[in-house]
């Protein structure tokens, strides 16, 4: 229950980053917002403030942000005129909304921008997680102290018996009382060796250990790696670390779709199922996981509605440039074709990788 309570509130975050940003940039270009939605469906609840519906609705996973068109004045107008002039609660009348509120009225930079401020905000949530991560937990980095940290399978060392948490005290008699001291005599050898081990209950123990060469570096290893520890830094140190590893991720999901799309990698899409999943695994092992999963999630999430898929955000963009160098706008009832298609699409997609996520869920 717990978990599935965590899993909600992660993708609320989400959502509710990316529509506070087409939200807050919509107003500051004078765009007319009549609804701000957390959840799709049947509403639940509802306040009326300047002019804006705030609404939460029965299904957490999704949200929009509704803003005035024209077409929505030129209705407003007919009803008006059928029905005789019916105010809104806060007695303004819609058929009087004024048309330079509307998204159609607006230069193309401000429409841009209003498209694009949703996935920005997925790309600073990220940013501002992994700042949150560094700033609380510190750095990962490799510890010096001549303790094991893993023992990599099928090497030398696996089979002699030297197990994580062993200290290597000496090699061939030699003390070792760091890593890089350690390291450079194992490197020293051209043979077998004998390291001096002590357990992390005390005991003390010695085994021989034949290096192979590593192809990759050039010396010779018997498949050991340090131990990992936190190493905290000041909050300057924590933004770039944390804007570093934002940009790592996006180039890194970029380089993947390009990849994908070439043909090079494996389409291998998670659904809702396969989301769920991560985020329960995460809250279990604690915040130092959890966090840089949100992270990572808004990331994926901010580039994913770039795309230039009908029904995202990229779609949008992509009519709004196709407008621009064709030098007019599509009709409303083309516009109207494109978003459903897309949106049909969509669903489509949603439906098959939640069906893929199940059966593997089940083994299938």
């Amino acid at each position: 229950m717990l978990n599935a309570i965590i899993v909600i509130l992660v993708l609320g975050l989400m959502i509710l980053a990316h529509e506070l940003g087409h939200f807050v940039m919509g107003r500051l270009a004078g765009v007319r917002v009549l609804e701000f939605s957390f959840g799709m469906g049947p509403r639940l609840g509802c306040v009326r403030k300047n002019g804006t519906d705030y609404s939460l609705r029965a299904l957490p996973f999704g949200g929009y942000v509704r803003f005035l068109s024209r077409e929505e004045i030129l209705l407003a107008q007919a009803e008006a005129d059928k029905l005789g002039e019916i105010g809104a609660p806060d007695s303004e009348a819609p058929s009087e909304w004024p048309e330079n509120e509307s998204m159609e009225s607006k230069n193309f930079w401000q429409k841009f921008s209003i498209y694009v401020a949703g996935p920005v905000m997925n790309l600073l949530l990220g940013a501002v997680l992994f700042i949150l991560v560094y700033a609380i937990f510190g750095v990962t980095t490799a510890s010096e102290e001549n303790v094991v940290g893993t023992v990599l399978p099928d090497l030398p060392a696996q089979t002699a018996g030297v197990e994580a948490g062993d200290r290597i005290v000496a090699v061939n008699g030699v003390p070792t009382g760091d890593w890089q001291t350690m390291t450079r005599e194992i490197r020293a050898q051209s043979g077998a060796l004998t390291l001096s081990l002590e357990k992390p209950d005390g005991r003390t123990q010695v085994v021989e250990v034949t290096p192979v060469a590593d192809e990759a570096s050039g010396n010779v290893i018997i498949g050991i790696t340090g131990q990992a520890v936190q190493q905290k830094v000041g909050i300057l140190q924590s933004v770039r670390y944390g804007l570093l590893r934002t940009w790592d991720f996006t180039q890194m999901l970029l380089q993947y779709i390009v990849d994908m799309f070439a043909g090079r990698e494996k389409v291998d899409l998670g659904g809702p199922v396969a989301i769920a999943g991560i985020i329960s695994e995460g809250a279990e092992d604690g915040a130092t996981t959890l966090l840089p999963i949100m992270a990572i999630l808004s990331i994926q999430f901010g580039v994913l509605n770039l795309l230039p898929i009908p029904a995202l955000d990229g779609g949008q963009l992509t009519v709004l440039i196709f407008e621009r160098v064709r030098g007019r706008e599509l009709s409303p009832e083309k516009k109207g074709i494109i978003q459903l298609t897309g949106f049909a699409l969509l669903l489509a997609l949603m439906i098959a990788v939640t069906y893929s996520d199940i059966m593997r869920l089940f083994g299938g």
